[in-house]
């Protein structure tokens, strides 16, 4: 049996990214190696590292923010779309609502990397 145990997020610029994502969660970084890696604890299991491909290659074929979507949940979805918001993100969505198994509030955003991101309250 596996365990979720982290997502890594590939960057172009090291420094910008860990100060988004120390603002979006409110942790400091963790542990650092270079302008390669960090990461930083975001939950009591989980944590979110930051990888930067042309580290160790400059001609890496990893693309940056096409990967995943991580969803973040939230008690007030309200509040995290102003408070995500004045973090000046490339984009911003509108919030949507959709209710087809359980109602479902959602934003989308896109960090200064490029990585898309959902915000989700259900």
């Amino acid at each position: 049996m596996v365990k979720f145990d982290h997502v890594h997020l590939n960057v172009h610029d090291m420094d910008r990214a860990i100060a988004f994502y120390e603002k979006l969660f409110g942790v400091k970084v963790q542990n650092r190696y270079k302008d390669r890696w960090a990461d930083l604890q975001v939950g009591k299991t989980v944590y979110i590292g930051l990888y930067r491909p042309t580290f160790d290659n400059e001609n890496s074929s990893y693309e940056v923010g096409t990967n995943v979507t991580p969803v973040l949940r939230t008690k007030d979805i309200k509040k995290e779309y102003m408070r995500i918001s004045d973090l000046k993100p490339k984009t911003v969505s509108q919030m949507q609502h959709l209710n087809f198994i359980r109602p479902y509030d959602f934003f989308m955003f896109e960090d200064p990397e490029g990585n898309v991101w959902e915000v989700a309250q259900y």
